[in-house]
């Protein structure tokens, strides 16, 4: 999948809200409109030249699910395609979007001092060449 991706022009952006810092589904609700409010302003005072937007989301959270169709539609200046009921084996770009939320979300684990799984070391081969073969190509690809 990172050789596919090192082809692919293709930027990111992740969301998080940590679950220990939100008393409520709704403090995370808000949180996450706050943040795609901020992002959003961000992209438009840069002028960055996105061509389309695709947003990968599994709908796991109907309150998610529902701010971020919500936020979409409100931003109708923009190219934005909401893929929805995706199979990961039918679409590359679902599985490039899954495999930056995983890097992300790792990274995330490292930088609260947590340890990798055994099963994340044996693949990645340790946090050093997490870091350096995969964290440092995911990064560069960050908006």
């Amino acid at each position: 999948m990172l050789a596919f991706a090192s082809k692919l022009d293709f930027k990111y952006h992740c969301l998080i809200v940590e679950k220990r810092f939100v008393n409520s589904r709704e403090q995370m609700v808000s949180r996450l409109r706050n943040d795609m409010e901020v992002f959003f302003n961000r992209l438009v005072q840069t002028h960055l030249d996105i061509d389309r937007f695709k947003i990968y989301y599994d709908c796991g959270q109907t309150p998610v699910t529902n701010l971020l169709l919500s936020t979409f539609k409100a931003r109708a200046e923009l190219d934005i395609e909401f893929a929805q009921a995706v199979k990961p084996e039918r679409y590359k770009l679902f599985q490039l979007a899954d495999m930056v939320a995983t890097l992300k979300l790792v990274e995330l684990k490292l930088a609260h001092g947590e340890k990798m799984t055994e099963s994340e070391y044996k693949f990645f081969g340790g946090p050093r060449n997490f870091k350096r073969n995969y964290l440092r190509f995911v990064k560069s690809k960050e908006i």
